[in-house]
């Protein structure tokens, strides 16, 4: 057995007593499964002595040297490692820089200026829009409300032919009141 991996302890189960009668008896719970741990391994930045191998492989040539090395230290994971974490510094700190500014400015959690004349200008176009659909929505049931008033046999080019008629019977009944009029 190799002395460098462990083996998960198991722990003993303990065994429930007998109850007493009359009362209930609970069941024993199931033993929890032994943790499992991951372990991820990063790259480590290059010691000296693999500089020194690397400064005998390039043939003594200082340039290629100082170039691999360059590459060797600032391409490793720990370069990278740092390189982020240094990103994530600069944005927490110029979110707190405005956060404090905005508190200076006596704003506490508002809106800034810009923000605040934006937002009133939506408003005040979402109300007028709002006063459009509802006055759209009275005429719309103007409208409704009197074409339930006509039936649904109504034809339109009957009533037409009724108006017309109607307006020859009165012209004919104005004619002859003009008529008799003449004729007294």
């Amino acid at each position: 057995m190799n002395p460098a991996v462990a083996e998960p302890a198991v722990a003993p189960v303990p065994v429930p007593a007998a109850a007493p009668e009359g009362v209930p008896q609970i069941a024993p719970q199931p033993a929890a499964a032994p943790a499992t741990e991951a372990h991820t391994v990063q790259p480590s930045t290059p010691s000296a002595s693999d500089l020194g191998a690397l400064a005998q492989q390039t043939g003594g040539d200082p340039m290629l040297t100082i170039a691999l090395a360059a590459i060797a230290v600032l391409g490793g994971g720990a370069a990278w490692k740092h390189w982020q974490k240094l990103s994530e510094q600069k944005h927490e700190q110029a979110m707190e820089d405005k956060r404090l500014a905005a508190q200076e400015k006596g704003l506490g959690n508002a809106q800034p200026l810009p923000c605040q004349t934006v937002t009133k200008v939506q408003a005040e176009a979402i109300a007028k829009l709002t006063e459009a659909v509802a006055a759209q929505d009275a005429r719309i049931a103007a409208v409704e409300k009197k074409s339930k008033s006509m039936s649904a046999d109504f034809d339109g080019d009957e009533a037409t032919e009724r108006l017309e008629k109607a307006e020859k019977a009165i012209r004919d009944l104005r004619k002859t009141i003009r008529e008799l009029k003449e004729g007294v």
